[in-house]
């Protein structure tokens, strides 16, 4: 199986968010373990994630929304294995 980590600076009302929560609902777990990082919890939204989704919260010093500006509203998703030789996003 594997894991795909899902980064988004928080999950608010807006659209990206929208599709994001809808994606999360749809991935067939038997083949992938969606993880969820966001940088700042409780945009409202939270409690939209499935719950078998591990959510961690980004505090550690020196990570910020600044760093996650670029992005925009878009979420980064990467999948990775277990022996990490295949990366797609």
């Amino acid at each position: 199986m594997k894991k795909m980590l899902c980064i988004l600076p928080q999950v608010t009302g807006g659209g990206a968010e929208r599709f994001f929560l809808t994606f999360l609902q749809q991935v067939d777990c038997s083949k992938y373990e969606p993880i969820v990082a966001l940088v700042c919890k409780g945009g409202g939204f939270d409690s939209e994630i499935p719950s078998h989704i591990k959510i961690y919260e980004m505090t550690a010093e020196g990570i910020s929304t600044q760093i996650l500006a670029p992005l925009g509203p878009a979420s980064l998703c990467l999948s990775f294995s277990k022996d990490n030789t295949s990366n797609q996003a």
